[in-house]
């Protein structure tokens, strides 16, 4: 065996360890190969192993590279390395995904020069998660903004983020770093609401083991302790899709409770009973509410809060105290753990993705009023702007669907009975 394929099967086997370790399938952490400035014999070599990602930096060199081993079907080319404008047809016309992109204008060239004939370009966006002088990347605060703008081009599939933070001492300080990526993957992946979003790219040889521990932290307050369990509020006031696809991106979620599947906490049949349970089988539990969940069981608030909505009961609160009762009352310890997150308003200056998104807005609206529409909302869908009738728009809110796959998925994903009553 050549120095290459032992050190190939040691990354291997430190994976596996790594998740061993962190409670996750090794199934689920998947091995980039970075091949730069390896030639194409010694990634023929990896490729024989069983290795199908690759990773490379240069694109001449990679470009090379998929020519040489055009004869070795399944591999899939990922471009990792700083994208210049020059250098996005290469890409686009070779590579299978692109990890580096950092602006809108990388995104839309990529787009337009993407050949027909291929499938959609894959896209992770790159976050300065740290803010390394060094390092290329958006920031996390305007993470969103691009991913929205890129969302919608033609040819391109978002598939998430990629970071390279700069070196830390400790193990302890490397899983920190890999955590705050990890906390906007989830928040952006509750924002967006796409299910191809599911790629964080992240971790090298020296850090592998911090960022697949980074993954499983959300869930370690509860499994930590003797009967624990991680209850966390989220927004939602009148319908649950930041619950449901919090909970299939961490997929260590047991309970979703949300407005529009009504749920009982005593009986049988209960969340309370069905919970014990879980903690008798599993030792650990986390339930992840809406705020506008359960509001049937509390006694009804009064007023409206400062946006003149009507005033909704702490559901979080009444989870907790009657959670901790009803293990008191039959003297079985219970560690829970209350999460509320506040809303996050992001106050930022409209950057440029913006201000091009509003101007167009704007020329539609008045092309459409000089057609002499009125009564009409101008928005996007499928990549071309569209004129919404206002009653059309404010007919009904939009809910989750208890008999459509996304709350099919969230009940396999948590393996919570359908109905607790």
């Amino acid at each position: 065996m050549s120095q290459i394929q032992q050190r190939y099967q040691a990354v291997c086997e430190r994976i596996t360890q790594a998740a061993l370790q962190a409670g996750r399938p090794a199934t689920q952490v998947q091995l980039l190969a970075v091949s730069k400035t390896f030639a194409a014999a010694q990634v023929r070599e990896v490729a024989a192993l069983g290795q199908r990602d690759f990773g490379e930096n240069y694109v001449q060199e990679g470009v090379d590279k998929i020519a040489a081993l055009k004869d070795m079907p399944g591999l899939v080319w990922h471009c990792i390395g700083p994208l210049q404008s020059n250098k996005t047809r290469p890409v686009a016309e070779h590579f299978d995904w692109v990890h580096s992109v950092d602006r809108l204008k990388i995104a839309q060239r990529l787009s337009e020069q993407r050949p027909a004939h291929l499938p959609p370009l894959n896209i992770c966006l790159q976050v300065n998660i740290d803010g390394g002088p060094t390092k290329a990347g958006v920031s996390p605060t305007d993470a969103l903004a691009l991913a929205q703008a890129v969302s919608v081009l033609p040819r391109l599939v978002l598939r998430g983020l990629m970071t390279i933070p700069d070196p830390v001492d400790g193990f302890d300080a490397q899983v920190a770093v890999h955590m705050q990526a990890k906390r906007l993957f989830d928040d952006l992946h509750a924002s967006l609401g796409w299910p191809q979003f599911d790629t964080l790219s992240m971790g090298m040889s020296a850090d592998l083991e911090a960022a697949v521990q980074a993954v499983n932290c959300a869930y370690v307050e509860a499994n930590g302790a003797v009967n624990g369990v991680g209850l966390v509020k989220l927004m939602g006031r009148d319908s649950g899709f930041i619950a449901c696809y919090a909970a299939l991106a961490g997929s260590n979620v047991d309970f979703v409770l949300i407005p529009e599947v009504r749920f009982e906490l005593e009986g049988d049949g209960g969340l309370l009973e069905t919970l014990r349970h879980r903690l008798m089988k599993r030792g650990s539990a986390v339930v992840v509410v809406s705020e506008g969940a359960g509001q049937h069981l509390i006694p009804e608030a009064q007023g409206t809060d400062a946006s003149g909505n009507k005033r909704y009961g702490d559901i979080g609160q009444f989870m907790k105290d009657r959670i901790n009762a009803f293990f008191k009352q039959r003297r079985t310890e219970v560690n829970l753990k209350y999460i509320d997150p506040s809303y996050i308003v992001r106050s930022v200056p409209a950057n440029a993705q913006d201000n091009v998104y509003c101007s167009r807005l704007a020329q539609s609206a008045v092309h459409a009023a000089m057609a002499g529409k009125t009564g009409m909302l101008v928005g996007r869908w499928h990549g071309s702007f569209v004129h919404l009738p206002l009653d059309l728009v404010t007919q009904g809110r939009r809910k989750v669907d208890p008999t459509q796959e996304l709350w099919h998925s969230v009940l396999q994903c948590t393996g919570q009975p359908a109905v607790m009553r």
